[in-house]
């Protein structure tokens, strides 16, 4: 059976309706993000806000098992990530052949950590440099 929604922060009428009505097998998933540069797509991102404290543990488990669990900061806890969600970007990445990025951030986006998931890297940033990061990555 499919999961509830996790944040339970974003309006979500699709996707309780989508659960209660649909049967199992009929699964979805959101991607956060796509980044596009002159019409074109260039990178698949998924976000997460973290307490400015939490910053630096942030995503280290990716870089050894990106899907076992998935750390959602605000409960302090992690919860699994659905298979939904692996086959979703899995089969982004490899069919766009493109760049996916979870990234980590403070709420003022004062600090923020990028994790490349398909070369299993990550890189903290201060605002500014994630903005030219982000902005001159394409």
């Amino acid at each position: 059976m499919p999961l509830g929604e996790v944040t339970g922060e974003r309006p979500s009428n699709f996707s309780v309706w989508h659960r209660k009505t649909l049967p199992p097998r009929c699964a979805l998933a959101d991607v956060d993000w796509c980044e596009v540069r002159e019409g074109r797509v260039v990178a698949w991102i998924e976000t997460i806000q973290v307490k400015p404290e939490q910053i630096k543990e942030a995503g280290d488990w990716i870089i050894t098992d990106p899907w076992l669990k998935c750390w959602y900061p605000k409960y302090d806890k992690r919860y699994p990530l659905w298979e939904t969600k692996k086959v979703v970007i899995n089969y982004l990445i490899g069919v766009s052949k493109l760049p996916f990025y979870i990234v980590y951030h403070t709420p003022t986006m004062s600090r923020v950590r990028v994790i490349d998931y398909r070369k299993k890297k990550l890189k903290d940033f201060n605002e500014e440099d994630f903005t030219v990061w982000l902005a001159a990555k394409w």
